[in-house]
């Protein structure tokens, strides 16, 4: 069953774009099975483990998160999350790496690759719009991450900033007190249905942008905006829609 788009399919007012980057703009999932794979293979150990291995680390690493907003765990750089829990899974398994593996795969958050066509889509939107990003990685890692994907932006902030991760309330309150923003005047964009639903509670507009290895929307989910690609932002954005 699908969500109830029930949207007004408008940019008319606005003057910001805020988006998610981890899934919206990078293939995490998909950086880190290829890097697994090929760290793996090398190693000697089968590609069905390699991906159990990244099915493993990419779901953990999707809740501790919000074991930390919730005070569950201490605070800790998303980074900093990644390693723990991958030297958590490889001694549970008892796989070992080299220092060299260990560490490629450890930081390989500062290495997603770009969705196709993202870095050009983002220099066509930053060209008629203020473009910021949002993202719950540790600021030094998303640079590095941004600066690898060839990714620009007029402002970019990290929840690290808050000490916190989306979707807790002061994530989102983080960009509109650095930045200035109006949410009204601003639209919210991520391949994340939860991001979407916290943004939307704190008023920005919200536009869903699907991904391979995102969950989908639930059926009571509503957003202003669905795009089949950023493309279709940029012609909204230039004919004024």
């Amino acid at each position: 069953m699908g969500y109830n788009q029930n949207q007004e399919n408008s940019v008319n007012g606005v003057n910001t774009l805020v988006f998610d980057i981890v899934g919206t703009l990078l293939d995490s999932v998909g950086t880190i099975q290829s890097e697994i794979t090929d760290v793996f293979i090398n190693c000697g150990i089968d590609e069905h483990t390699a991906q159990d291995v990244a099915y493993e680390w990419n779901s953990k690493q999707s809740s501790f998160p919000a074991a930390i907003a919730s005070g569950q765990q201490p605070w800790m750089l998303e980074d900093d999350i990644r390693r723990h829990l991958l030297e958590s899974i490889l001694e549970s398994r008892d796989i070992l790496l080299n220092q060299d593996d260990f560490e490629r795969l450890a930081t390989v958050g500062r290495r997603f690759r770009p969705w196709p066509e993202a870095s050009r889509q983002l220099n066509e939107l930053g060209s008629l719009i203020t473009t910021t990003g949002l993202t719950n990685s540790g600021f030094t890692q998303i640079i590095e991450a941004c600066t690898h994907a060839e990714l620009r932006w007029h402002a970019l902030l990290s929840t690290q900033f808050a000490q916190t991760y989306k979707p807790e309330p002061a994530a989102y309150k983080l960009a509109i007190d650095m930045l200035g923003i109006v949410p009204q005047k601003t639209i919210f964009i991520s391949t994340h249905p939860w991001d979407l639903r916290a943004a939307a509670s704190h008023g920005f507009r919200t536009a869903y942008l699907p991904r391979e290895h995102a969950q989908t929307p639930a059926p009571n989910d509503q957003f202003n905006l669905t795009l089949q690609s950023l493309d279709d932002l940029i012609v909204k954005l230039r004919n004024g829609e």
